[in-house]
């Protein structure tokens, strides 16, 4: 009896929190564009994250929004300019410690970014002046 009791306190102990936060990422993300990030919680997740775009093969990490609240459910932003590729996820982690990691994406790819300037031609007129000299 006292043993159960033991192994049972020994592996509540062992076993991690875990958070129920849920990430789901748009796809045809592309760099400095626009993304609409969504989620979903439940009771005794944290109250707020930051949230992260890491590249593990290109060891880089960005910071794209902090203190976002859980119960917003979801945040629009405009990503930073990053590499063109593959293996991007988005992490939710801790406000005050970003090792602390909610909630990982599967990797996604991030395509480069879509010029939305059309070309047009114009023309400038520069004036004439006309000087008359009169005798």
């Amino acid at each position: 009896m006292m043993l159960s009791r033991l192994l049972s306190v020994a592996l509540t102990c062992a076993i991690p929190l875990v958070s129920a936060l849920t990430i789901t990422v748009p796809s045809n993300l592309t760099s400095a564009g626009p993304a609409t990030i969504s989620w979903t919680a439940v009771a005794g997740d944290p109250q707020s994250f930051s949230i992260f775009l890491t590249n593990a093969d290109f060891h880089n990490t960005f910071g794209i929004a902090n203190n976002v609240p859980t119960g917003a459910m979801t945040i629009s932003l405009t990503l930073p300019v990053v590499p063109v590729g593959d293996g991007y996820t988005v992490q939710f982690t801790n406000v005050g410690n970003q090792s602390d990691v909610f909630a990982e994406t599967p990797t996604f790819a991030i395509g480069a970014t879509v010029s939305t300037s059309a070309s047009s031609s114009s023309t400038s007129s520069i004036p004439a002046t006309a000087y008359v000299f009169l005798p």
